[in-house]
């Protein structure tokens, strides 16, 4: 009996270390799950804002391309108002040389007019003066 005593006073603390041990084993599968779980909680976590983030960027996305669109229609329909008043200054050129040759004509058509009107005064002047003689020839002739 006292060996068996002695051997239970022995084993007593290594008794007393297997007993920690599994005590702090225990502590360690405890930390390790509630690892777990917080690793859990912060990757859902993690997965929901990174959805939100990828939600966020693909609205904006729809934003920028609206505003994408609209940017594009209003370059078309400046290049078209572009396109019309270019044709309409060519047009206004075409109508402006028109003016231009037409100007000239009637400036030659004037100078045209004015020498026939000074050759017309011209005649007109000889014509009476020559009448006048006339006249004054047959007077004489009648006296």
């Amino acid at each position: 009996s006292t060996l068996s005593e002695s051997l239970e006073v022995a084993l007593e603390p290594l008794r007393l270390q297997q007993i920690l041990a599994e005590e702090a084993s225990s502590d360690v599968l405890r930390q390790n799950a509630f690892l777990k779980l917080e690793c859990a909680a912060l990757e859902e976590r993690n997965r929901e804002e990174g959805e939100a983030a990828l939600a966020s960027t693909r609205n904006d996305l729809k934003h920028i391309k609206k505003r994408e669109l609209i940017c594009l229609d209003i370059v078309s329909i400046l290049q078209k108002r572009l396109r019309e008043l270019y044709k309409a200054d060519r047009h206004m050129d075409s109508i402006w040389d028109t003016f231009e040759g037409n100007l000239k004509i009637f400036e030659t058509q004037n100078d045209e007019i004015s020498t026939t009107i000074k050759q017309l005064q011209r005649e007109c002047y000889c014509r009476r003066y020559t009448a006048h003689s006339s006249k004054q020839a047959w007077s004489l002739l009648l006296r």
